[in-house]
């Protein structure tokens, strides 16, 4: 198995196949349910939602009715709150995910937080210790570079490289 991951979309499959089984890893975590892998110490609340094939490291804790869906890769020490919804996605290590927050196919890096009702689109990355605060859109293809913030209900439609805050004073 070779695959160029040059890009987020590429990064994505990589992971998708691993899961699927196309790549000869062997995953070292609890085998929970088909195709649902889960590390140590990690916490799910039992109304919470989780659907194979996915991948959830260790010291994470996903509370009431979060839904992690198909192709959902989460490293370690992750907080998913209450109906939080991340599919198709890949967190690092130490976010937060705050309730009613939704993640579509997005790469977030280590560090970040998103909260209430905050959405990450198709092919976005995250750079790390973001922040996006209630209410806030990353549309999808869009790059956010590590420290930025972005303030409540903002939608950003371009990749935000310059500057630390995406603000309504922008424009």
């Amino acid at each position: 198995y070779w695959c160029d991951i040059g890009d987020p979309g590429s990064y994505l499959q990589a992971h998708y196949d691993m899961m699927d089984g196309k790549v000869g890893i062997n995953i070292k975590a609890n085998l929970k349910a088909e195709k649902i892998w889960v590390g140590e110490n990690t916490y799910i609340h039992p109304e919470a939602q989780i659907e194979g094939p996915c991948y959830i490291g260790n010291f994470n804790r996903i509370e009431k009715g979060a839904k992690i869906l198909p192709y959902t890769v989460l490293g370690d020490y992750n907080f998913i709150d209450e109906g939080a919804s991340i599919k198709r996605s890949i967190l690092w290590s130490h976010n937060r995910v705050g309730k009613n927050a939704e993640i579509r196919a997005a790469v977030l890096c280590n560090k970040n937080e998103l909260k209430k009702g905050s959405r990450v689109f198709e092919g976005a990355v995250i750079g790390e210790g973001c922040q996006l605060s209630e209410g806030s859109t990353v549309k999808p293809c869009i790059k956010v570079w590590p420290g930025k913030s972005i303030e409540n209900g903002m939608i950003v439609q371009e990749n935000l490289i310059w500057g630390t805050r995406f603000s309504k004073t922008l424009f």
